[in-house]
This record gives structure tokens, C-alpha cells and sequence, in this order.
């Protein structure tokens, strides 16, 4: 699947200091963790669902969407790609 899929993340669900969203990428579903303090770093006056929106598009550029997995906190994701904080600040800072 490329970075053209479709891609669906639910309204978040707040739970003290993070945000919790559910995402649809054609029949395969996630959760995604966000903490606030991480989404004001990764990108400052973005809206958060935004934000993991352009990082499902981001990962779908580097891996099928069946290796991604199910359920992951977002500040994992630069473990996998060393890249992904450099390439998602210059995304949205679009």
C-alpha cells in the first residue's frame, strides 16, 4: 500500500497527558498513542490528529501496511526510522 492510501484516524480519546486514536488504512485497523508533550515537538500548532494522520502517510511511504504495528505510542516510531522527526517537522511545516 503506498502513502496515497486512505487513510482514517478516528476522533481522539483523551486520557490525562496523551491522546488515544483509532485508525483505518483500507480493512486494517490501529491505535496510535500520542502524548502531548511529543506532538508539541514533533510539530508546534499542529493539531495532533493531524499529525498522526501525515505520520500514517509517512509510514506507509517506508513500509507496507502490514508491517506497522497494531497498536504503538508515536515516539517509537524514530527507533524504526531515524529519519521520522526531521521529514514530519517538514511536513506540516508546510
Amino acid at each position: 500500500m503506498s502513502s496515497e492510501a486512505v487513510v482514517v484516524v478516528g476522533e481522539g480519546e483523551q486520557d490525562r497527558d496523551r491522546v488515544r486514536y483509532h485508525v483505518t488504512v483500507g480493512a486494517k485497523d490501529f491505535e496510535v498513542t500520542v502524548h502531548e508533550e511529543e506532538a508539541a515537538l514533533l510539530a508546534p500548532g499542529v493539531a495532533t490528529k493531524r499529525l498522526v494522520e501525515e505520520t500514517f502517510h509517512f509510514l506507509l511511504e517506508h513500509e507496507p501496511v502490514t508491517s506497522i504495528l497494531p497498536s504503538f505510542d508515536i515516539d517509537v516510531i524514530e527507533g524504526y526510522f531515524p529519519s521520522y522527526r526531521r521529514e514530519i517537522g517538514a511536513r506540516l511545516a508546510k
